[in-house]
């Protein structure tokens, strides 16, 4: 199933997930067309009182964020709130050397995003034109001792290709439930550099450095 899912030259899915402990919770919601060496990702949050929105863009080896105030300050953590109205709502450009590059990258092309699917079925149902397969998340044999977690896959018997992931983990009293839809395999539309950006460099030689997370 995964190397159908490499072999994907665009896809797109939406995602959505709640994190859930005593005190709070947060809500992501991820819209994404991805290929093999560009994507894009339109998000909005919700949590601890606040909410914002934000795109990222990858083209090559590029990466392009617009943000808006609540999430530079309070979701990446990037800008402190006195700067913040400068550079919301612009285009900033992050190159491999940054921090926050990777995190920015993750799940923006079809590897990271097959990356990201590992599954370690345990039951499989076959219907007429699916199959359902029930076992856990690769990702959950590097999770905190005491985590519990599992998750249902619905894959094309045509296409052996994922139609929905739903994801479900809990430790220590927080719970994390997911799921993620999949359209558009190999016909999806990818994004294209922006016209204008400000470089990360120039926005963190602006600022005070220790009040940054993206070095």
């Amino acid at each position: 199933m995964l190397a159908s899912v490499h072999r994907a030259t665009s896809v797109h899915y939406v995602a959505t997930s709640v994190e859930t402990s005593s005190s709070e919770a947060t809500h992501l919601h991820f819209d994404a067309y991805v290929g093999t060496s560009a994507g894009t990702n339109k998000a909005t949050w919700s949590g601890s009182g606040h909410s914002g929105a934000f795109t990222i863009i990858t083209v090559g080896s590029a990466i392009y964020l617009k943000a808006d105030v609540n999430s530079l300050v309070d979701f990446f953590a990037i800008v402190p709130a006195l700067n913040a109205s400068t550079y919301a709502s612009r285009w900033i450009s992050f190159t491999p050397s940054d921090k926050l590059y990777s995190s920015l990258r993750s799940d923006l092309t079809v590897a990271s995003m097959a990356t990201s699917l590992a599954f370690r079925p345990t039951s499989a149902v076959t219907k007429a034109s699916t199959i359902v397969l029930h076992g856990k998340p690769s990702s959950s044999a590097t999770a905190p001792a005491g985590e519990v977690a599992s998750a249902v896959m619905t894959i094309s018997r045509a296409s052996k290709r994922p139609i929905t992931q739903v994801f479900h983990a809990s430790y220590e009293g927080a719970t994390e439930e997911s799921t993620i839809s999949f359209s558009q395999w190999d016909t999806a539309i990818l994004p294209t550099a922006p016209i204008a950006s400000i470089t990360w460099d120039s926005i963190a030689a602006a600022i005070t450095p220790t009040t940054t997370a993206a070095g």
